[in-house]
């Protein structure tokens, strides 16, 4: 047993990555409406891409950092993690394009995002969100996220120029306001 936090929801499971979920993750994030909006995976993206990016998050302890595979009846549909290894903390997420518009992704944040400020509460973490993504700085905003500048961030799938992104940054308190919001309606 790993220690590593398995969560649960009501429809999804959050669970460490395997090396079984090479083949899944290429034919999810082999897709240029995912790899372009993010700073780090290649397109195409390949077995000896799934192979690193595998190993970097099957890598992170669960103290300081925590990658989740978010399963649906076992089958991997997405990702979300955070580290406080830097100096700033920060967080990331993606699901596939076919379980958009579900709230799968909400339904994981609010899991990953409770672990997050249970181990880590007086972290305040960044996302950056590039411009042309706006449903994902509306999931950030729905937890409580609060956009605080644009800056400029990579991505390897779009090719080396730099391309303008939002700045978010997400608080423990800002986050159970939003989860009191949500009880409330």
């Amino acid at each position: 047993m790993s220690g590593f936090p398995i969560l649960r929801t009501k429809r999804l499971v959050l669970r460490e990555w395997q090396t079984d979920d090479k083949a899944p993750l290429v034919a999810l994030l082999d897709n240029p409406n995912i790899s372009r909006m993010l700073s780090t995976i290649p397109s195409p993206f390949t077995l000896a891409d799934a192979d690193e990016l595998l190993r970097r998050m099957m890598s992170y302890g669960h103290t300081n950092a925590a990658a989740w595979a978010i399963t649906l009846n076992g089958e991997l549909i997405g990702s979300c993690g955070y580290t406080t290894a830097r100096d700033t903390p920060t967080l990331g997420y993606w699901l596939a394009e076919s379980h958009w518009g579900y709230g799968f992704m909400r339904e994981a944040l609010t899991a990953a995002f409770s672990h997050m400020f249970r181990e880590h509460p007086d972290a305040v973490f960044i996302a950056d969100v590039f411009t042309d993504n706006p449903q994902s700085k509306r999931t950030l905003e729905y937890f409580g996220a609060k956009f605080i500048g644009y800056g400029e961030g990579d991505s390897r799938a779009r090719g080396p120029e730099v391309y303008k992104d939002w700045r978010l940054q997400l608080d423990r308190e800002s986050f159970l306001r939003s989860l009191e919001r949500e009880a409330a309606l």
